[in-house]
């Protein structure tokens, strides 16, 4: 048996598809857009949850948050083998020993303060959360210490400084 119904169905479901997907994806820009322009950097933090695939099914501040710490993670492993280049191709004592003790504190980065800040943020601890990424900041400073002149990876340490604070600006939302 047909039903007469199906095609009334099949036309509103056509022109009423459309509406909605459209409606969802604002609601989500909406959250990206007043998320970030409560951060440090607007600019920045656009830019970095909008290249992220899993941004657009955020449905919520704390899922941007997790996203940006991913990308800090990413950040941090691109200048992490930047220095090792620079760590291998240098023979002066000073030098190795500085890209040595960058590799080690952008590694504890990764391997350390990410995975805390996630986990901080999973049991909502947003103050633990917010100390794990503000760590992040002092670990990029104190790599900079050791070099006198300009750092040969400057931009990327910058980057994932400039980051870190855009996920304390998510993170301090979730307050």
């Amino acid at each position: 048996m047909n039903n007469p119904n199906i095609p009334h169905t099949r036309a509103l479901l056509l022109v009423f598809l459309p509406i909605f997907l459209s409606l969802a994806t604002a609601i989500q820009t909406s959250l990206l857009v007043q998320t970030c322009k409560r951060t440090s950097d607007a600019a920045l933090c656009l830019s970095s949850l909008s290249s992220n695939p899993r941004t657009p099914s955020a449905r919520d501040v704390k899922t941007l948050a997790l996203i940006e710490l991913d990308t800090i993670s990413t950040k941090t492993n691109a200048t992490v083998d930047t220095i090792i280049q620079l760590l291998n191709n240098t023979t002066d004592e000073y030098m190795l020993r500085a890209y040595g003790s960058c590799v080690d504190t952008f590694g504890g980065i990764v391997v350390n303060r990410i995975p805390q800040g996630i986990a901080a943020l999973n049991s909502k601890n947003y103050a633990e959360a917010k100390n794990q990424v503000g760590l992040v900041q002092s670990d990029v400073q104190l790599c900079f210490e050791h070099f006198s002149e300009k750092q040969p990876f400057t931009s990327g340490s910058k980057l994932v400084s400039r980051l870190a604070g855009v996920a304390i600006g998510i993170i301090s939302l979730l307050h």
